[in-house]
């Protein structure tokens, strides 16, 4: 584990948590919304080995379990990025869960544990400008935008689209 709030426990991705994840990434507007990828039709064989590795790169994510029934309801991903003090996080959720606050208090423990135990000073993050849930939720957080730009990677159903990019100074 590393970290928990009142409700969440924030903690390494484990084999147990295959269903839960598929429940996220099965949904089409959530995984438009993370990265503008085709949704998992079923627990193929690429689901499989793309869990798989999720599950072995435990540095770079961190599952949210909802500690009243010990459902994984998100996954946070932690990347590094060309600037050795900071790191770049993302974050998906399973849409039953949206609107109850759990990613706004999973978000600010991940801040609260990367500000207390790294030597991390600022976090970056993007999200698409019309996923307005996400925008709003990291400008609520302390984010700030720092810049927008057209997405060379068209996004399968809305074309062109603006991506807003973020920063929080921790320290």
């Amino acid at each position: 584990m590393y970290t928990q709030t009142e409700r969440l426990l924030l903690r390494s991705p484990s084999k147990e948590d295959k269903d839960d994840f598929f429940d996220i990434v099965s949904d089409r507007q959530t995984c438009l919304d993370d990265g503008g990828y085709e949704p998992y039709l079923k627990k193929d064989t690429k689901f499989e080995k793309d869990y798989d590795r999720i599950v072995k790169e435990v540095q770079e994510r961190i599952f949210v379990e909802l500690k009243e029934n010990n459902k994984m309801i998100a996954a946070l991903h932690i990347m590094h990025t060309s600037k050795k003090d900071c790191m770049e996080i993302g974050f998906c959720m399973n849409k039953s869960y949206r609107r109850k606050g759990y990613m706004e208090e999973a978000l600010r423990a991940l801040i609260s544990l990367l500000d207390k135990q790294s030597d991390i000073t600022t976090l970056s993050a993007n999200a698409y400008s019309y996923n307005l849930a996400s925008n709003n939720l990291l400008k609520k957080i302390g984010f700030k935008e720092i810049a927008n730009r057209t997405s060379t990677q068209m996004h399968p159903f809305l074309g062109e689209i603006t991506i807003l990019y973020y920063e929080l100074h921790l320290k």
